[in-house]
């Protein structure tokens, strides 16, 4: 398999708590996988030094082949704004600005060319049902809200694309339409896919999933 995303040995310390203890995965192009754990297992902590938010003591992780851990601030900003995207549990959008112009931020950061970004977050927009709405982010629904955060996620075409607990907000029913689009628009754009989850209903529909336990991750049994 070759691995967009490519994670070996990471190792984490808080003081005296090790959290992460030679953590180990790769992530192919198209492919989603989910990690899941208990409370305080190291899962975010994984997710931001994958995300390049946070460093790790000791480990390399390469996207589509560039050691990326150990480069300068800048240089990792760079690789955060054009390379990776993120979803979070509480959409992290800008209640004063429309639902265009929150895909949109994303774009400046990527260095998108404007005319590209606008078309590209027009056809994202289309492909979750949000063609042709540009009202305030204030009137929309949970699921509408986390639908316009999938979209400025993969507006820069990231290689790869990071949700932390990314229903955990919504009810089942919009968990599963926004879930069957996320895997969806990431199958289309061939991004490697890790999603942090405590919903056994969303590691379901992962292809691959891992328990992370003492440090590490440890391969799921499967589901009786």
């Amino acid at each position: 398999m070759t691995a967009r995303l490519a994670a070996d040995g990471i190792c984490k310390r808080y003081g005296m708590l090790r959290v992460l203890d030679g953590a180990s995965l790769r992530v192919a192009a198209g492919e989603i996988v989910a990690i899941r754990g208990a409370s305080g297992t190291g899962k975010s902590t994984l997710l931001h030094i994958l995300g390049l938010l946070d460093r790790a003591d000791a480990g390399s992780v390469r996207i589509d082949g560039v050691e990326v851990a150990n480069l300068s601030e800048r240089q990792r900003a760079r690789w955060r704004a054009r390379r990776i995207g993120f979803v979070f549990q509480s959409f992290h959008l800008l209640a004063d600005f429309s639902i265009r112009e929150n895909v949109l931020m994303s774009a400046r950061t990527a260095g998108m060319p404007l005319a590209e970004a606008r078309a590209r977050a027009d056809a994202l927009l289309a492909r979750v049902g949000l063609g042709g709405r540009d009202g305030r982010i204030d009137v929309l629904s949970g699921g509408e809200r986390q639908r316009v955060a999938l979209c400025r996620a993969l507006l820069p075409r990231p290689a790869v694309l990071l949700a932390d607990e990314p229903t955990g907000n919504l009810d089942p029913a919009t968990a599963r339409t926004v879930l069957d689009e996320l895997v969806d628009l990431a199958r289309r754009e061939a991004s490697a896919v890790v999603i942090v989850t405590h919903d056994q209903a969303v590691a379901a529909r992962a292809d691959r999933t891992w328990l992370l336990a003492d440090g590490k991750l440890h391969a799921a049994p499967a589901e009786p």
